[in-house]
């Protein structure tokens, strides 16, 4: 009984201290990422008018990649492959954090511009950044906007440029995969391209919503192989729909 009371104090001093470590390495992060941050941004909005955004995507690349190490973030990327390097795809992602875009903008090898909710673009400096790159904009509380932007993604597509969506909708607040959109699905199917599922693994460890405390640590980005678009060009779009969410399931679980 003794011993108990004895070890509670200590106990209790070093949760205070983990919490107090925890917090003061989240700030450091944002002390350290912030001003490369800030610099990524304007090169992104700088950078496009006088470059082609096709040969300045492998700077935006590296600006993203470099700004998770600076912050303590260690990406571990596992490719299962089936792509060509310069094939046209839809990438679907789970959506877990603050850190998404510069994740998938940072490792996805293919030149690929993300479809992001509208209330980014009015962040400060973030959102001219994205908009300047060519990022769609999506209103999901405006069904018939919605699909404007779905038919932009679709005319992009088309283009042969490769698109990004977190068919999520939003970030999960309990790291476990939410219910997808419809709308991503009737996209791949329209436009006729593969489909290829993209897993995080670790990111709601590292941060998550409704917090700015960044958590340094390893993750895992796991590219699966792409659903080739005859697969499921014969399916209806809800049956495309649970294909790749249990795809992504199996990896998550």
């Amino acid at each position: 009984m003794n011993m108990d009371m004895a070890g509670t104090p200590d106990l209790a001093k070093e949760t205070v201290w983990a919490g107090l470590n925890e917090w003061l390495r989240s700030l450091l992060a944002w002390v350290i990422g912030l001003p490369l941050f800030v610099l990524l941004c304007l090169s992104a909005i700088v950078g496009v008018i006088f470059f082609d955004p096709g040969r300045y995507d492998p700077w935006i690349k590296r600006g993203c990649r470099a700004l998770l190490r600076v912050i303590g973030v260690h990406v571990q990327v596992e490719d299962h492959g089936g792509r060509q390097p310069n094939g046209t795809y839809l990438f679907m992602a789970n959506h877990v954090n603050l850190l998404d875009g510069f994740l998938f903008m940072g490792h996805i090898p293919h030149f690929v511009r993300a479809v992001e909710v509208i209330t980014h673009f009015s962040w400060p400096l973030y959102g001219a950044a994205i908009r300047r790159l060519g990022n769609i904009p999506i209103d999901r509380q405006q069904p018939h906007r919605a699909m404007a932007s779905l038919s932009a993604a679709a005319e992009a597509l088309q283009k042969g440029r490769s698109i990004l969506i977190m068919p999520e909708g939003t970030r999960t607040t309990t790291g476990r995969l939410l219910p997808f959109k419809r709308g991503p699905f009737l996209l791949a199917q329209n436009v006729g391209v593969d489909i290829v599922p993209v897993v995080q693994i670790g990111g709601f460890t590292i941060q998550r919503k409704g917090s700015l405390r960044i958590r340094p640590g390893r993750m895992r980005l796991l590219f699966l192989k792409p659903i080739s678009y005859i697969e499921i060009a014969i399916m209806k779009d809800k049956e495309v729909r649970d294909l790749v969410r249990q795809r992504m399931l199996d990896y998550l679980e």
